[in-house]
Parts: C-alpha cells; structure tokens; sequence
C-alpha cells in the first residue's frame, strides 16, 4: 500500500466511518444520537474518564413526544476490523433451565420506576429468535493471528457505561413531569464490521487440526446475544454510580410511584425504593438482570436488528397496565 493511500486504512481503523454510518441510521430511523457517551472508570485506584461512542434514544406509543407511553436507549461501541478479520463465539453449552443467559434480558424492560406494569415476558421472543454466546475471540485469517481483546474490551465498555446510563434514565423518570415517568427499556449493542461466526456444535482440538478453513467449524449469523458476567471491580462501580440515586430514594415523585405500585405487588422487592437500596448495594440479582447480556451485530445487518428492536418494543410497551 502507498504511502498516500495509508491515511485510508488509518481512519477507518479509527472507526469514527463506523460510528457515522450508524449514527445516520439511527436517526432515520427516529432515533436522538448522543456521541462519546461518557462515564467514570476506577483502574488501579486512578479515576478516569471514558465513553461509549454512541447512545440513542427514542420515545415509545404515540407520534406526540410529549405524550410518551415508553422509551427506548441503546448503547453503542463501534469496532471497526480489517477485511480478514472474523469474531468466532461459542453457543452456550448449557441446558435452558440452567443457562446464566435469561431470555427477555437482552432488551431490558424496567417499569419499576412508572405507574405502569410491563409483561414480563413481553422481550422473551426476542432472544429466542438469536444465537445464545458465552465467548469469543478475533482470527484474522490474513494475518494469521487470533486475540479475545477487541471482542471482550469491546463487551467491558458497554458493561462499565450502562449504570450511568440506567441511573440517568431513573433520575430523568423520577425528577421530570409526571406525563414522562413511563417504563423504559435499553440495550447494549457491539458493532463490528468484523464477520460474526458461531461455532459448530462439537468444535474440538481434533476438528481444529483438520480444518482448512472457518466455516469447516462454524456458521456466519447477522448478530448474536452473548453473556458476560462481572467481577468486583464492578460491583465497586456500581456502587459508586448508583450512589446518585440516594437524593431520589425518598423524594416525592418516588414516593407517588412507591404508593401506587404497593397496592399492585404482594412483594416489596419491585417497589422503588427497595430497587434503589439494591442497586446502590449491588446485589446481585440487579446486577445479573441489567448489566450481563449484550448483542453483537454485524455492520452490514444493523438496519435489520434496529427492526427488530423498535417491534419488540412496540410490542411491549403495548401490553402495558396502569398500576
């Protein structure tokens, strides 16, 4: 490659392409775009700043913005990868009924904060529809070499961005007009121009050696869910994150929606304010529903996973009950 034509590769490796292509689409498509979403990371007791490269928002129900019945954030990293470059990921071994991947976690549906009740299984079809990953890891075919960090940095990014994102959607509910305090629901997308490969059932070190190619081991898929659990570092950052909400905990507007829903739930543990106290404390259960699972899509098929999104929350936000 000439010298002249090197500033090419550079700026597309910079993936700010990426992010723009997205971005315009996001906004045909009703959304609002925030780019460089930031947020505060602790790493060897030095805080600092990072980001997201974009997050988009739109409102739910009907055409008036001022009348919303729900609304729905999706966070964005943008990964872009040499042409070679293919993410290989394992489906989940793991029988359903003991698989750490919840379906209808993926695209998150939090009414816990509203005078509304969402199905609980109103996203549940969603993952159904997608592969179920635990790992993965980069091969460029080209270049020979195979790595995990662009895949996982890329999952840790999103992961350490939502809790600001959920605390500023929680304080917007809980402090704005009473018309806008209505359930919301969020998800976290990695993008990558990288080839998305799901391997084949029986992937071993044997089939490995024999192999000439990729797709002698797996099947290429337009997006994938996968899992990534959390470690104390994050619990600590959940904690100092959601340490905004104490101001919330006891304030009017928490309180209205706490009495209403009361007399809904039998159980107090999706009320307000019991919420607020676990998030605050990271527990763990909040900590899983909310910040474990992601997806990640293919460049070229985000236009149809966009689809995909915008009718499952349609169709959620449909099946809502005042409480």
């Amino acid at each position: 490659m000439s010298e002249k034509a090197h500033w090419r590769e550079e700026l597309l490796a910079s993936g700010l392409p990426l992010e723009s292509d997205a971005a315009r689409l996001l906004v045909s498509k009703g959304f609002r775009v925030v780019s460089d979403f930031k947020f505060t990371r602790a790493e060897s007791g030095v805080v600092r700043d990072c980001f997201v490269q974009l997050l988009a928002g739109t409102s739910l129900g009907p055409s008036d913005p001022d009348q919303p019945t729900g609304s729905l954030e999706l966070v964005f990293e943008c990964r872009h990868r040499s042409s070679g470059a293919a993410w290989l990921y394992l489906s989940d071994p793991n029988p359903r009924e003991k698989s750490p991947i919840t379906p209808g976690h993926t695209v998150r549906v939090v009414d816990t904060f509203s005078s509304f009740a969402v199905d609980g299984d109103a996203t549940v079809a969603f993952d159904r529809q997608l592969p179920a990953c635990y790992k993965g890891v980069e091969i460029d075919v080209e270049r020979g070499s195979v790595a995990d960090v662009e895949p996982s940095g890329g999952l840790a990014q999103l992961q350490y961005a939502l809790p600001r994102v959920v605390v500023e959607i929680i304080s917007r509910n809980l402090t704005g007009p009473p018309g806008r305090n209505v359930p919301f629901l969020f998800c976290p997308v990695l993008l990558t121009t990288a080839r998305l490969l799901v391997a084949d059932e029986g992937l071993s070190v044997e089939r490995v050696k024999r192999a000439s190619e990729l797709l002698e081991l797996a099947h290429e898929v337009p997006y994938l869910t996968v899992y990534s659990d959390y470690g104390p570092d994050f619990q600590s950052h959940c904690q100092r994150e959601f340490g905004a909400l104490e101001a919330l905990e006891r304030g009017d507007d928490t309180l209205i929606v706490e009495r209403r829903r009361a007399a809904h739930y039998r159980s107090d543990t999706e009320l307000p304010i019991a919420v607020i106290e676990s998030l605050m404390a990271a527990d763990r259960h909040w900590l899983h529903r909310l910040f474990t699972q992601f997806v990640v899509c293919s460049e070229p098929q985000l236009p149809a996973l966009l689809d995909a999104i915008q009718q499952v929350a349609a169709s959620a936000i449909q099946s809502r009950k005042e409480v």
